[in-house]
């Protein structure tokens, strides 16, 4: 099913309406696959340059949420809206770098299905009264852990993806010499790109983009008194929030029986 589908976009074709009417009834099946086997079949589906149609398709006939069930209630729920938004565009995004013949990665594509998942959940540990990065470290190893039942991506592919989440909520802390850093790291470029999406359908404000666009090509002076400006005028930005302190009263030891 996935195959037919992936072929059909791929290469122009259309699926025989008395095949592609079965694809409905028998979508529940994929859960019966191996979840590692999923993820080899998910790369041809997002990576091979017709990621887009392809992810329209499997909505179409119901083949995505057996794969991304957290991404598929992301997309039922009140948000759905915006969550389709970011994955057209990061699926437009992938396929115009394949089609140019630039490398892709599994970790941004997956970053992208998974960020609303990550996101939603992290706000509920921020509710309940968490700091920011523990939930967001909460949420990430919890929506990792389900999406590893039904699609099982390798440790090398999810490390990556944790250090592009955890980007998103460090760039927003700008008014300390660790800024700077930032650019260093590894998946600064995917975590960017994602940033510039989800300014894109409106879920931060555009300020924060351009910031870090402006950054990336200013000199050091020029970054420092970026650092300065953000620090007078935010200067709360990036304060972490201290945990209530947790002193437990000491039992005294239970006396033994003997």
């Amino acid at each position: 099913m996935l195959r037919a589908v992936r072929f059909a976009e791929k290469l122009g074709f259309v699926i025989a309406p008395e095949t592609a009417s079965q694809i409905h009834h028998l979508a529940h099946l994929l859960k019966d696959i191996p979840p590692a086997r999923l993820f080899e079949e998910s790369n041809k589906l997002f990576l091979s340059g017709a990621g887009h149609n392809t992810f329209l398709s499997l909505q179409r006939y119901e083949l995505f949420a057996p794969l991304y069930p957290q991404t598929a209630e992301q997309l039922a729920g009140p948000q759905g809206q915006k969550t389709q938004q970011l994955l057209e565009l990061a699926m437009q995004g992938t396929d115009s770098r394949v089609n140019q013949e630039r490398p892709v990665s599994p970790a941004f594509i997956n970053a992208a299905l998974l960020w609303h998942s990550v996101q939603g959940m992290a706000n509920h540990f921020i509710e309940r009264g968490e700091p920011k990065v523990p939930a967001f470290q909460q949420a990430i190893s919890i929506v990792l852990g389900r999406q590893a039942q039904s699609v099982s991506i390798p440790k090398h592919f999810t490390s990556a993806m944790r250090e592009i989440w955890s980007l998103q909520v460090r760039f927003e802390q700008r008014k300390n010499r660790k800024t700077r850093q930032l650019l260093e790291q590894k998946r600064f470029r995917a975590a960017y790109d994602l940033l510039l999406l989800r300014a894109k359908i409106g879920e931060i404000d555009n300020q924060l983009a351009e910031w870090w666009t402006a950054f990336q090509t200013a000199d050091e002076q020029e970054q420092n008194a970026m650092i300065n400006r953000e620090q007078r005028t935010n200067p709360k930005a990036g304060r972490r929030r201290k945990r209530p302190s947790r002193n437990r009263r000491k039992q005294a030891p239970k006396p033994s029986d003997s």
